[in-house]
């Protein structure tokens, strides 16, 4: 098992993870049931989840089922073996079997990704983190002994965020700063 400690050797307590996205609330599952008191906070929520869906392949469903969600995702997707593509006429161009004796069967998962946002997030929560929608950074402070963070409300992907009136600082010992276009990574 992985050492859960920070750079100068103090034990992880408090982690902010900034974005409830596949990585976040997976990280989020698998720290809250270590013990770890995890804060998840994002912007734009379920409504920013498109209706679009997308494939869990064979390793995905294999670290799903080490969260212990891989049998939601299937009873709330469309499990199927050959990866099938085809061109705008419809001819079959590539079909890809499944590896042999790699991982379990299926080999794939079509899930769409509100459903898939809402199981992560129902099993993050039930793990013990702490998820809000809603919410985003508007401040960071790093220190030797952890960071200081003020968190405000999400206006929207183009505009500043709100200050809670009173402030809303809270201490960390690490940060997880969301995907690759994250405000966070900026401040």
């Amino acid at each position: 098992m992985a050492d859960l400690s920070t750079g100068n050797g103090t034990a992880v307590a408090r982690v902010l993870i900034q974005g409830a996205g596949i990585g976040g609330l997976a990280l989020a599952i698998a720290l809250a049931r270590r013990g770890v008191q995890v804060d998840v906070i994002e912007g734009a929520g379920r409504a920013a989840v498109f209706g679009v869906g997308l494939n869990q392949p064979a390793n995905a469903l294999a670290v799903l089922d080490t969260l212990g969600v891989r049998d939601a995702c299937l009873a709330a997707g469309f499990p199927f073996e050959d990866l099938v593509f085809w061109n705008p006429a419809g001819d079959v161009v590539a079909a890809i079997p499944p590896p042999a004796g790699r991982y379990g069967r299926p080999s794939n998962n079509a899930i769409g990704r509100p459903a898939y946002f809402d199981i992560l997030t129902e099993a993050a929560i039930a793990a013990g983190a702490r998820v809000e929608t809603g919410r985003t950074v508007v401040e960071i402070e790093d220190s030797a002994d952890g960071v200081d963070v003020e968190i405000g409300t999400w206006k929207g992907r183009h505009e500043e965020p709100e200050r809670t009136p009173g402030g809303d600082r809270r201490r960390y010992d690490l940060r997880e700063c969301g995907g690759r276009r994250s405000r966070v990574r900026t401040i």
